[in-house]
């Protein structure tokens, strides 16, 4: 998709329920911080420019040492309270194993 695309590092695209949004993480700014952009795929496929998200403080973006943007899409509201939130994160890890199928049992 050349209309989307730049020369920065761009990941975590995120499609809409319906297929005519996609939502992603871009450096294409400066190189240096992550910010959400937004594009609309028209009925032949084709993406207009992406745009980022305005914000009530422009340089919200750019505050940050890091940035943790994993945009997605979503059909309803935050249920969790930020606690609950917090509660689940501070509790002692599941141990899991990952295996491919073609690693033996």
């Amino acid at each position: 998709m050349t209309e989307i695309n730049s020369d920065d590092t761009e990941s975590y695209h995120s499609w809409s329920s319906n297929g005519r949004w996609v939502v992603f993480s871009s450096r294409r700014y400066d190189g240096n911080y992550t910010r959400p952009f937004i594009a609309h795929i028209d009925n032949n496929g084709r993406g207009s420019k992406p745009f980022e998200l305005p914000c009530a403080n422009p340089d919200y973006h750019r505050q940050f040492l890091k940035c943790y943007n994993i945009p997605e899409f979503m059909r309803g509201p935050v249920t969790i309270r930020p606690q609950q939130f917090a509660d689940v994160i501070k509790q002692v890890g599941v141990p899991v194993r990952y295996a491919n199928r073609l690693s033996k049992q």
